[in-house]
């Protein structure tokens, strides 16, 4: 009975926000750099309206083939304010960042997360094409260094690091 009973609690309260389905106001994004839309945005202060899916950038599909790393592992990265791919980034406690996920084969991406008390998340993001360039949302929810991978297939991207504060 118990066993029932903590089933259904994490069912009910944790589940769906740990996949970002929030019940209120909280999923229209509010403008925080400069105006544009969240999906163009560095870092956001409210729940992104996409939070817990993964979607397809189609525009930066062209020519990934030809730019994936020789190691022909899975990248994984965010973008800085200058427009640079990078493995790392602070950012304020409570914020989301786009993360960029672009594999090197088709199959099934299951995103990792490690926090900062040890805690280990993984989440079935769904089916990609190899060499598609596809984003996700990070939530800055605890300061302190957050890591994440993906692996398609058993075989792991690069890990990327959040310095929340």
């Amino acid at each position: 009975m118990k066993l029932i009973l903590y089933f259904l609690t994490v069912t009910c309260f944790l589940v769906p926000n740990v996949l970002g389905v929030l019940g209120d106001t909280t999923m229209l994004s509010e403008e925080v750099d400069g105006g544009a839309p969240s999906d163009e945005q560095l870092i956001v202060a409210t729940t992104p309206i996409d939070y817990g899916q993964m979607v397809e950038e189609t525009t930066l599909n062209e020519g990934l083939d030809t730019q994936m790393p020789d190691s022909g592992l899975n990248a994984l990265w965010v973008v800085d304010d200058t427009g640079e791919m990078n493995d790392s980034m602070s950012m304020p406690l409570g914020g989301y960042v786009r993360v960029f996920i672009t594999p090197n084969q088709g199959g099934n991406v299951v995103v990792e997360q490690l926090s900062p008390d040890d805690q280990v998340q993984a989440y079935d993001m769904g089916a990609v094409e190899p060499f598609h360039t596809y984003r996700i949302w990070f939530y800055g929810n605890m300061a302190g260094t957050h890591q994440m991978r993906y692996n398609v297939n058993g075989e792991y991207s690069n890990v990327i690091e959040f310095y929340v504060s």
